[in-house]
């Protein structure tokens, strides 16, 4: 049930695993306090609980987790060389600590963490993850207001993101990734409720891409809450540049958001 990822939306039963897997990692602290999988895994679940704690009202939690977090994968990350098997994780936790941050408004902490993962992701052959890493970033420069900044990011992580090796055109989690990227490139240019370039005509084609693919990822599997939740990262945005336009267009949007919506069971959404 951690919104990360494909899930079932579970998020009281992964909450449950969580502080289990929790005790599980104290304990072989307790006996090793220098074992460096275990100041891995802490960090990684205090991210998974931080995740959650965020997608809950209030959300307050989150950021004393985030901060959890970024202590346990820092004694990771400076104890030695990450492990390239781990590699992806790591930048995906690092990632959206990162983001934590920035929705907290510590923006200086949120870069610190991004460009720290973006220096290390071309050494662990990891472009998947550093197009994630420009979205946030992109993210992080637009409510810092700089907005040319922000859009040259958002198109940096749509070009990486559609050039990734060895992966399937058809891969979901790819095409997920590329449909943010797409999302946050509209948001910048024009979401009528957020800082934006003001550029609403300019904002629609990427948005539409964007919802065009999760949409279609969506309609395969009604239980998976990831890509049922991501439709709503453009599709909002859509509804909103056309609300003074095209009311009739704006609702339609909004109509079709909530019915995915409702698809997701114990939706905490």
């Amino acid at each position: 049930g951690v919104p990360i990822s494909i899930n079932l939306g579970q998020v009281d039963e992964a909450d449950k695993n969580l502080l289990e897997a929790e005790r599980l990692v104290a304990g072989v602290l307790d006996e090793s306090p220098s074992n460096r999988l275990a100041f891995l895994r802490m960090g990684q679940i205090k991210h998974d609980r931080m995740i959650l704690a965020g997608n809950r009202r209030p959300a307050d939690a989150a950021l004393p987790l985030a901060r959890e977090a970024a202590v346990w994968l820092g004694k990771y990350l400076d104890s030695g060389p990450i492990d390239p098997v781990e590699g992806q994780q790591v930048l995906l936790a690092m990632n959206n600590v990162s983001n934590r941050f920035r929705i907290e408004k510590q923006f200086d902490e949120a870069l610190k963490w991004s460009y720290r993962a973006i220096e290390l992701a071309p050494g662990l052959d990891q472009p998947f993850q550093l197009g994630g890493l420009y979205q946030n970033t992109a993210f992080i420069h637009r409510d810092r207001g700089d907005l040319e900044a922000a859009l040259k990011d958002a198109r940096e992580s749509s070009r990486i993101l559609q050039t990734v090796p060895g992966r399937s055109p058809t891969d979901a989690s790819v095409r997920l990734s590329v449909a943010l990227g797409l999302a946050r490139e509209g948001a910048i240019l024009g979401d009528p409720d957020g800082i934006s370039l003001n550029r609403p005509a300019e904002a629609v084609a990427p948005l539409e891409r964007s919802f065009a693919i999760a949409d279609e990822i969506a309609h395969k599997d009604p239980n998976d809450a990831f890509s049922n939740g991501r439709i709503q990262t453009s599709g909002m945005v859509l509804a909103r540049i056309a609300q003074d336009t095209d009311p009739q267009r704006s609702i339609g949007y909004y109509d079709h958001l909530l019915k995915h919506f409702a698809q997701i069971k114990n939706n905490p959404q």
